[in-house]
């Protein structure tokens, strides 16, 4: 902070601070998304759903793979968990998963369109 006062008072900007906001940038590992599958796994251990269940969301998530490439990958597999399990409602899902029930919604109904044969 003494220093960033002593740069303002010698009119040097923000470059005296560069290489020590760039070290720090550099220090943390850059965030890797992970696949659907590896989500759905996830959440299937933490809302303990059935093996058979859990057979049954991991294949949905193969047959809508070419039109849900950039969606998020815990929400398709929320989705997922949601279409293959008759035992969560919208709102509960999303409430114990911490996501938004409005964007889980909203790739159901995606998810759903594209099974029917939605088409692209």
């Amino acid at each position: 902070m003494a220093r960033a006062k002593a740069c303002a008072r010698a009119k040097c900007g923000v470059k005296a601070d560069y290489p020590r906001a760039l070290k720090t940038m550099l220090a943390y590992a850059p965030l890797v998304r992970p696949t659907v599958e590896e989500a759905l796994e996830a959440y299937a251990a933490k809302l303990g759903i059935s093996e058979s269940v859990k057979r049954e969301a991991l294949a949905i998530p193969m047959k809508v793979k070419p039109y849900a490439g950039g969606r998020d990958p815990y929400l398709v597999a929320l989705a997922a968990i949601y279409l293959a399990s008759a035992s969560f409602s919208i709102y509960g899902l999303a409430k114990l998963a911490g996501r938004s029930p409005s964007r889980l919604h909203e790739n159901i109904r995606f998810i759903s369109e594209k099974l029917r044969g939605g088409g692209a």
